[in-house]
């Protein structure tokens, strides 16, 4: 198990959430909010995601640095090397949250689930937690016209660029963030330079088209316009108006405010530079 401080908090933990908290949607965030009414609020996640082949919202790293944000002062990461995944409740809290942790207060979603076969809910688990003398709170879930709103749902949200969907689920645009790097140099040529970054493929995203956006590049934020798409890797390719300055290898942000439209192929080059210009006064 891995310790990584993020608030140069060293101390064993007061109180702990568990969870993956991918997408740190608008649920996780009520999770957290009762997690920080302790001292050396704490979070033990997992990595890789515990279900195989889960599509990513958020990177791992993306997800550290929102709980930095957050104000959360450390997390404990538990790996496949750990020998974790598959150990049964009993022995989980036992050889983890007393005999590694220390922890008396747990904070836990009302999904919450554990166990080889994820046969314990959060019910059966703070009934075990509490013969051991550790309080566990459960937040119940939060729903959205009486749907809970969950990573699931936000994963098939992005799949469909229900863009709208995503931010009340969230509380905040959807955003992937990474380094640029050099692409083909296209847009260039057509005299729109983008910033160009390469999504890992344990992610999921929009679907492929062009997305209105916000790109945040140093702390600062700009109106932009999105390309997603590509054959053998997906790119995502932003263009900034008016922006001429060399970023490469810094990191960006995207923010993905609503989809324009789908991807198409164009007759000739000028009917391309038309669709672009097009879009970009649909973006800003």
């Amino acid at each position: 198990m891995h310790k990584i401080y993020l608030n140069h908090q060293k101390n064993p933990p007061k109180a702990l959430a568990i969870g993956v908290f991918d997408g740190l949607h608008l649920g996780h965030y009520n999770i957290i909010d009762e997690l920080k009414k302790h001292d050396i609020s704490s979070i033990l996640s997992f990595y890789p995601h515990p279900r195989p082949n889960t599509k990513l919202i958020l990177s791992f790293s993306e997800r550290l640095r929102k709980f930095k944000q957050l104000g959360i002062n450390q997390v404990f990461v538990i790996t496949k090397k750990d020998a974790v995944f598959g150990m049964n409740t009993n022995d989980f809290i036992k050889k983890i949250l007393i005999n590694k942790l220390f922890v008396k207060n747990i904070i836990v979603g009302e999904d919450f689930r554990l166990g080889k076969n994820r046969d314990t809910n959060a019910l059966i688990f703070k009934e075990l937690c509490s013969k051991e003398g550790i309080n566990v709170v459960i937040i119940k879930d939060l729903k959205i016209d009486d749907k809970k709103i969950s990573s699931t749902t936000i994963r098939e949200f992005l799949e469909k660029a229900r863009m709208l969907e995503l931010e009340e689920q969230l509380g905040r645009y959807y955003s992937i963030s990474g380094i640029i790097a050099k692409g083909k140099g296209i847009g260039g040529k057509l005299g729109f330079k983008t910033a160009n970054i390469y999504p890992s493929k344990k992610m999921v995203l929009p679907c492929h088209g062009v997305y209105k956006t916000l790109t945040n590049i140093d702390d600062k934020e700009y109106k932009s316009v999105t390309f997603i798409g590509g054959m053998d890797r997906t790119v995502i390719e932003t263009h900034i108006p008016n922006f001429d300055s060399n970023i490469y290898y810094k990191r960006i942000s995207i923010c993905f405010i609503k989809k324009i439209r789908d991807i198409k192929k164009f007759n000739s080059t000028a009917e391309l530079i038309l669709a672009i210009k097009e879009d970009i006064k649909n973006s800003v």
